[in-house]
């Protein structure tokens, strides 16, 4: 089950198609006030007119609609990257930490152990810490695809709140491993990091109550997609990141990277956006 990207186009998709009609429209027709002894054209003479110029030009309609959902994702990227920024302290205290956390570059991720693209971006992570010792991965894990998910989730905190080095080689065995990951596989991943069913199981009631305020944080900051991936650079930008590759990851953390949507600084504030913030109540995750 994907996650990625649903909410956000299922949000805009019909205003987009309309806003792409109209585009189309505008392009190929100027009104027309008939002379003297002409007469207007019919309603069905328009629709045909304007249908005809769709066939003609299709890209007109795909060109709109790229140009405006791209609008529109840079907004909702930029509105994300502002909020966490104001919620770093949140983030530092709720998150699984990996590397070095005195590094300028940080990479924050709030996602789902089993989605695709989350599984990917875990990955690209374990690559990274394994050759680049300057970089603090932040791991928010939420569990959106079911049971499975929640079982893995609440594994990997209860392994992170044991020795969270064990828990960085639970989570590089669970994304490589090939196959169903049942119990047994589950005790045998374990043991191999150093750790017993029992003691996990131990911390599985703690697990839940930080997967839950997880969800919440997420939730309050408009979260639309796992992963939500977000790079703290060495410029001091915060930049909203959409790819999981190596290549991509480290580009945005080095600040040589495109970004996705316009950067926020880190040293930027707002006292009234900070004072609502405070003010906001957030309705916990059922």
């Amino acid at each position: 089950m994907e996650k990625r990207n649903c909410a956000f186009c299922g949000k805009v998709s019909v205003a987009l198609s309309a806003l792409a009609l109209a585009v189309a429209i505008v392009g190929y027709f100027r009104p027309y006030r008939p002379g003297a002894g002409e007469q207007a054209l019919s309603n069905e003479q328009v629709r045909n007119a304007v249908m005809e110029a769709i066939r003609a030009n299709p890209q007109v309609i795909v060109d709109a609609m790229g140009e405006g959902m791209a609008l529109k994702r840079d907004e909702e990227f930029k509105k994300l990257t502002v909020e966490l920024k104001k919620r770093m302290a949140e983030v530092d205290k709720k998150s699984m930490i990996f590397g070095d956390r005195a590094s300028k570059k940080s990479v924050v991720c709030i996602l789902d152990p089993l989605c695709k693209h989350c599984v990917d971006f875990q990955r690209s992570m374990i690559k990274i810490l394994n050759s680049n010792k300057d970089i603090c991965f932040k791991i928010m894990p939420v569990a959106v695809l079911g049971a499975d998910s929640v079982m893995i989730a609440r594994v990997y905190v209860a392994c992170y709140k044991k020795n969270p080095a064990g828990a960085l080689k639970v989570i590089d065995a669970i994304v490589n491993y090939k196959g169903e990951i049942n119990k047994e596989v589950l005790e045998q991943i374990l043991k191999k990091a150093g750790f017993t069913m029992k003691e996990i199981e131990e911390l599985m009631e703690a697990a839940d109550r930080d997967i839950a305020a997880n969800g919440v944080f997420a939730e309050g900051l408009g979260i639309p997609m796992v992963p939500a991936i977000f790079v703290a650079n060495v410029n001091g930008d915060i930049v909203m990141l959409q790819a999981t590759d190596i290549e991509a990851v480290m580009q945005a953390a080095n600040g040589t990277a495109e970004p996705q949507a316009a950067p926020v600084k880190k040293e930027e504030s707002d006292a009234d956006d900070e004072a609502k913030e405070k003010e906001k109540v957030v309705t916990p995750v059922s």
